[in-house]
């Protein structure tokens, strides 16, 4: 919800400053999730929920949802606004906060530098091939390699459930509007 309520609500100065960008963070985890449970996503700490109640589950379903918001707000920009580019960001395997708790060498095995992993979204953020060149709602990962996400993220009607979902989320409990 972080990346929709945010971006929304600045949406109106980005179009205003055209040519303009907008990058969401996702990771390749994205894959291990097959869709969203509306009913139960915000029952947290029941063991008897499915898999992706916990919190790597949890986890997973955002950086899905945040691919389907990326592709979804591009796809309505690219008729009304099309010098706005949406695309979306893999850091790919960084060493960060997250990634100090894990135990395990194996795990740890090949993680990057967290500059690394900031590499995409700069290019992203600045590089004027992306609008020469590769346009809006694109995934990326290290180093600005477009890479195709999960074929779950990528159904339209998905990520329409999600904008409905968010939309009503967004407007019932934070009181905010987003546009259609």
């Amino acid at each position: 919800m972080g990346h929709f309520v945010f971006t929304l609500a600045l949406l109106d100065r980005i179009k205003e400053s055209q040519p303009s960008r907008i990058v969401i963070m996702s990771t390749s985890l994205h894959e291990n999730a097959l869709g969203i449970n509306y009913d139960t996503i915000f029952k947290v700490g029941d063991t008897e929920q499915p898999h992706h109640q916990n919190s790597w589950g949890r986890f997973y379903c955002s950086e899905f949802a945040n691919i389907m918001f990326a592709k979804a707000l591009a796809r309505r920009l690219r008729t009304s606004d099309p010098r706005v580019f949406v695309n979306i960001a893999n850091p790919g395997y960084v060493s960060t906060e997250a990634t100090r708790s894990i135990k395990g060498d194996s795990v740890l095995d090949g993680l990057k530098e967290w500059a690394h992993g900031v590499l995409t979204s700069l290019y992203l953020a600045t590089s004027s091939e992306v609008e020469n060149k590769r346009g809006s709602g694109r995934y990326f990962g290290p180093i600005a390699n477009e890479l195709e996400p999960s074929k779950y993220s990528t159904d339209e009607k998905l990520q329409e459930e999600l904008w409905a979902y968010s939309e009503k989320l967004a407007h019932d409990k934070l009181k905010a509007q987003a546009p259609s």
